[in-house]
């Protein structure tokens, strides 16, 4: 006889079925690839020696941890979706959203601004708002201050905020349907959000001379959740066809199964 386990996750109780400690090596590579892309450029190993363009594209963490969002907090959703139960509390999911980065970036802007000063292009109580909220990336005079590495939590931001209702929005789509019907409006989901941040990234390159790294003066959309949804669109689990009698969640790869995920 077959139990029925929970689906849940990162927006729930977490439980052995839906944990993948092989994500903390990969948290961990990404994070070590970022600090040496960053500890490259004021020591000029981006620009000077044979390993200059493997410093340069040593950012590839970042997109390294946008996959990894992508995959943890859409899984519970899909999985809920699949086998045919209620999705994850949306209250519980922003609760934990929110206290994963806030506390931790409050503490680390306030110990920048009481030791070495905030960079500010724009003065005033407006600015402050802006970079303790992460909301600087939408402001073209502000976007350039406040903790310059910060606009990636604001990604994530909206990357929270878009996750619930485009759940709610393909849940809406497959109801009713058969499993395999299902994951094939997931793929389709999928690759249209590809498909547009793909379009949308190429068309502000081919507007602002094709510099990638460089805000925007027009609302920064290169900073924004559209230029980069190709990055955790590539890793949402499109899930599997559940057991009978089991509420089973998307297949994980044998990489994680090996692993103990």
């Amino acid at each position: 006889m077959s139990v029925e386990s929970p689906v849940v996750g990162a927006a729930g109780v977490r439980d052995p079925a839906t944990t993948f400690p092989c994500f903390d090596g990969l948290r961990a590579i990404a994070a070590i690839t970022v600090v040496l892309h960053h500890a490259s450029f004021p020591t000029a190993k981006m620009i000077n020696g044979r390993l200059a363009p493997y410093f340069t594209h040593l950012d590839i963490g970042v997109a390294v941890f946008f996959l990894i969002s992508g995959f943890l907090l859409y899984r519970p959703f899909v999985a809920a979706a699949l086998a045919g139960h209620s999705a994850p509390s949306v209250r519980r999911f922003f609760r934990r959203r929110l206290l994963r980065i806030f506390p931790a970036y409050w503490l680390a802007l306030v110990c920048v601004i009481a030791f070495f000063g905030l960079q500010m292009p724009v003065g005033g109580a407006r600015s402050y708002l802006e970079y303790f909220t992460l909301l600087q990336v939408y402001d073209p005079a502000r976007a350039t201050g406040g903790l310059a590495q910060a606009w990636t939590l604001s990604i994530e931001l909206s990357f929270y905020a878009f996750l619930p209702l485009y759940a709610w929005a393909m849940r809406g789509l497959s109801i009713g349907r058969p499993t395999e019907r299902r994951v094939r409006i997931e793929l389709a989901g999928l690759a249209a959000l590809y498909a547009v941040s793909v379009a949308f990234r190429g068309l502000v390159f081919a507007l602002d001379s094709g510099a990638v790294h460089a805000v925007v003066s027009t609302g920064c959309p290169r900073t924004s959740i559209t230029s980069h949804s190709a990055w955790v669109s590539r890793s949402r689990p499109s899930g599997s066809r559940p057991e009978r009698g089991v509420a089973r969640s998307p297949t994980r790869s044998a990489s994680s199964r090996s692993c103990g995920g």
